[in-house]
């Protein structure tokens, strides 16, 4: 019974020596660069474990980067943002409301599949963002839309009413 249980513990050490190696193998091959782009724009954190084999004293550390993600933005924010930046009452906030949730549902990073325009506003070409504004955050693009507005139609009400009957604005 002592000899079978040897062979049993000896094959947990193997198995978990050959496990160990391959992950440090595969951990290895990860394309650094793909790494480095999905992180970048989110706080990085390190970890490190060491793993000690018994059969062969040798010590593997294996450093895993976790990240977390920035605070996102809410639609509330957003709103916020849209009503003092244009200086709207209740009701032009409302329109302005209708108009860009049917549009983007206030989501900084939409693009309309068949027309190519993006963000808050359905910017089209989406480069007039960042032209008009020097960046394409969700704080420049309320701005470009509510300038577009302003100049197009006067206010939120009448691009709304204007996106009602034509489906556009």
């Amino acid at each position: 019974m002592k000899n079978r249980s040897t062979i049993v513990f000896w094959l947990i050490i193997i198995l978990t020596t050959i496990v160990t190696s391959f992950l440090i193998r595969r951990i290895k091959l990860i394309d650094d660069k793909m790494i480095e782009d999905f992180i970048e724009s989110t706080t990085t954190e390190h970890t490190t474990i060491s793993t000690t084999s018994t059969t062969t004293k040798t010590t593997h550390k294996i450093t895993i980067k976790t990240t977390t993600k920035e605070k996102t933005s809410t639609k509330q924010e957003y709103m916020n943002y849209a009503k003092e930046y244009g200086n709207l009452n209740d009701t032009q906030l409302q329109c302005l409301d209708y108009l860009w949730t049917h549009e983007s549902n206030w989501n900084p990073n939409d693009v309309n599949k068949s027309s190519g325009a993006c963000g808050i506003p359905q910017a089209y070409p989406c480069k007039k963002i960042v032209q008009s504004e020097g960046s394409n955050d969700w704080k420049a693009q309320i701005r470009w839309g509510i300038k577009y507005i302003n100049n197009r139609y006067k206010n939120p009400c009448s691009a709304w009413n204007h996106f009602k009957n034509r489906r556009w604005y």
